[in-house]
């Protein structure tokens, strides 16, 4: 093997270590190291032009497994319905993750980098508009939260004075905490359905940006033709 191309892999492996098993990474390197073989690509500059650096492989092979694999088995999932189950069942944390792996990912892949600014930017300005979203919904949790605390301390104070006045700031302010009781379970979860969907689509896109790359598929080795 040439010089070049092991001190390729050798940083390969090396970056992916701690991000996926030491089977894994064998199956990586192990897989790259035949591609660059059977490409026949044994300079540095050769293997970047078709590979890009080793941090940006790094970044590709850790989006291919966080949307691919299956974490109950350990295999591929091989169509986008699959994909789209396993999004599913992941906690919001996961999901996060899965987005920030896919877009540095996307921004990684070196034969489709005028393509992937323009998707990088259309997610930008989806995530923008649901942090937006994100931010008034907490501002408004916040407001309500500090005026029905003020309702029910308004409420207690005039107890003695006047008990009708003091029923209705009591009411309001308890009227106010029940809602949020309520609904910020009901926000939760459709902050969770947000950042579910938007793994989805930007999987998606990945997966049309990449489907002529190279991939690892478990102890399979397949390139996309």
């Amino acid at each position: 093997m040439a010089r070049d191309v092991q001190q390729y892999l050798d940083e390969l492996k090396n970056r992916l270590a701690g991000h996926l098993t030491a089977e894994e990474i064998d199956d990586v390197v192990e897989f790259y190291a035949e591609y660059l073989q059977d490409a026949g690509l044994v300079t540095k500059s050769e293997v970047e032009s078709r590979l890009g650096t080793p941090k940006q492989l790094t970044h590709k092979v850790l989006a291919d497994y966080s949307i691919n694999a299956d974490e109950s088995n350990s295999e591929f999932s091989s169509n986008d319905q699959a994909v789209k189950e396993k999004i599913q069942k992941q906690d919001g944390r996961s999901n996060v993750m899965l987005i920030w792996l896919v877009i540095l990912g996307i921004a990684s892949t070196p034969l489709t980098i005028p393509l992937a600014l323009a998707v990088l930017a259309v997610l930008f300005a989806g995530m923008l508009t649901v942090g937006a979203l994100l931010f008034a919904a907490v501002v408004m949790v916040g407001t309500v939260f500090v005026l029905s605390v003020i309702a029910i301390y308004i409420g207690i104070m005039m107890v003695l004075t006047n008990a009708n006045v003091a029923l209705f700031y009591l009411g309001v302010g308890v009227t106010g905490l029940g809602a949020l009781f309520i609904g910020i379970p009901i926000a939760i979860s459709v902050l969770k359905w947000a950042v579910a969907m938007i793994a989805i689509a930007i999987s998606w896109l990945y997966r049309k940006i990449t489907k002529k790359q190279p991939k690892v598929k478990g102890d399979n080795h397949e390139e996309t033709n």
